[in-house]
């Protein structure tokens, strides 16, 4: 059987209770490296012993790491869990200048990286004074000479659980990253949450493939833990990649974005078994009903489960399966068991069922806070709930509609638009990849409804003809003022649409 919560009430439980209950059934799989549990559990508790007896690092210090997905990724966020102090690793998409900052908030004892980011950590490591620890080569405080000095043995550490397991900062489109503060308790909480309403079984195979730097990548890692699976790690996301691990190891489920779907389906899969997958979750970016249809029809034979949540939250509502076959589309799902989700107004009365209202959320998985901002903390938890800053309405059934963000309204002649609304039915034509819809400075409305298209492969249109094909679907003071055309949409470090930007660039009004 895989663990139960009795055998993980702080996250750092996962990897000595599987290695206790199944000490040979693989663990990880990184290339040509694999280790079953009671392996992994051996280097993890000497990473742990060597970051806190080796380099002196007391609980609640802060370590980094500058790398691509790896197995002493994986490792890592085991150990640092086991010893009681925290991760803060570092998103290598991020630029220089901001992963600068991010140091220089959390102020790490040591920072480890891989060949690729060497260079880069040992500049960002300089002002902090803290050591580099390079996975491969043979230096004198390399990975593997550190985990060789330290013992296998448990210290018997036990952290609170409340205390920080990991600070994530945030891939936010506007304003610089928070640091985000999950403990103990909301990782070791996301294991059995997860194989509940995704109806897992245990034992799966995992292909990760979602940044391990950013909050996702630990939640999975922990529930990937929780139910006794093996993680197959890639190093990046590309759709070759992924059809190529995915037939070679045989494996059954993984973690996508929308954007992921987009490079999937614009790639498929030539002579590549892919029969083992049984469900693809996905989430972390608004995604369209005409983009979720068509993977639908690529991957018929897998299952897929939309969450709804964020770094703050962990996962608030559900859509699964037998929702999607239904035609859905247009929701993010339903409460998972053990979260409250409301939707209020701004003094925080409930609003009734079809009406809009912001959307927080309360559970065992939330944050504890942002790193040393206690004014922003308070501002988003409160009364035990989280505010989410995400609009949405809930029909009679239970079902959400994510409509917009509360700072992302666009207010055109006194009437409130919600992006999403315009960019789902932008993206329902035929010649429309993604859109992306902005408010833009009017001289008599205020704010103009704008929008940026991206065209499909091979396809033409008109702003003409897309705003003649809103009319009609949407109100006329939803229907975009204009329209322009592009190549490709800016994102942000984590996939997301970078709104701010498009706005940035786009100064000046229009009369």
């Amino acid at each position: 059987m895989t663990l139960t919560p009795a055998d993980v009430s702080v996250v750092g439980d996962i990897a000595a209770a599987n290695a206790r209950q199944h000490p040979h059934a693989e663990a990880v799989v990184d290339g040509e490296r694999r280790l079953s549990w009671k392996a992994l559990h051996g280097r993890v508790m000497r990473l742990a012993n060597a970051l806190t007896a080796g380099l002196e690092i007391a609980p609640g210090q802060r370590v980094s790491m500058l790398a691509h997905n790896c197995l002493e990724y994986y490792e890592l966020f085991h150990a640092t869990a086991a010893a009681g102090v925290v991760a803060a690793p570092l998103n290598q998409r991020l630029a220089p200048g901001e992963l600068a900052t991010i140091v220089e908030q959390v102020e790490p004892r040591v920072m480890l990286c891989d060949a690729d980011h060497a260079e880069l950590a040992a500049e960002l490591a300089a002002p902090a004074s803290c050591p580099v620890v390079r996975i491969g080569g043979d230096d004198p405080i390399g990975y593997e000479h550190l985990l060789a000095s330290a013992s296998p043995a448990g210290a018997g550490r036990r952290p609170d659980p409340e205390s920080a397991a990991t600070i994530c900062f945030t891939g936010g489109t506007t304003g610089a990253p928070k640091g985000v503060m999950i403990p103990h308790r909301s990782l070791a909480a996301c294991g059995p949450r997860t194989m509940l309403y995704q109806g897992l079984t245990g034992f799966d195979r995992h292909l990760f493939v979602r940044p391990m730097a950013v909050a996702p990548g630990h939640r999975m890692a922990a529930q990937h833990g929780f139910s006794s699976g093996t993680t197959i790690i890639a190093p990046r996301f590309e759709p070759g990649l992924f059809y190529r691990l995915a037939d070679q190891e045989g494996a059954t489920t993984s973690l996508l974005t929308p954007t992921m779907f987009q490079m999937l389906l614009s790639e498929p899969a030539p002579e590549r078994d892919l029969s083992t997958l049984r469900t693809f979750v996905y989430g972390g970016a608004p995604s369209t009903p005409d983009l979720i249809s068509r993977a639908m029809a690529a991957f018929p034979h897998v299952g897929l489960h939309h969450v709804y949540g964020g770094t703050e939250v962990a996962v608030a509502l559900h859509l699964g399966p037998a929702e999607h076959r239904a035609g859905l589309l247009d929701s993010v799902g339903r409460e998972v068991p053990g979260v409250e989700v409301r939707l209020v107004d701004e003094a925080g009365q409930q609003v009734p069922d079809g009406e809009t209202g912001e959307i927080i959320v309360r559970s065992n998985e939330l944050f504890s806070g942002y790193w040393r901002d206690p004014e922003t903390t308070a501002a988003t938890l409160r009364d035990g709930f989280c505010w989410t800053g995400d609009l949405g309405v809930r029909n009679e059934r239970g079902y959400v509609r994510v409509v917009g963000r509360s700072k992302d309204v666009v207010i055109s002649g006194g009437f409130n638009v919600y992006p999403i609304e315009v960019e789902n039915v932008l993206t329902e034509h035929p010649a429309v990849s993604e859109a992306a819809v902005i408010g833009l400075p009017h001289e008599r409305w205020g704010e103009a409804v704008h929008a940026i298209v991206v065209a499909r492969p091979g396809a033409k249109t008109s702003e003409s003809e897309l705003t003649a094909y809103c009319s009609g679907r949407i109100a006329s003071y939803k229907t975009p003022k204009s329209i322009e055309f592009a190549e490709d949409l800016p994102r942000t470090t984590v996939g997301k649409i970078d709104k701010g930007q498009l706005r940035s660039s786009r100064t000046g009004d229009m009369a």
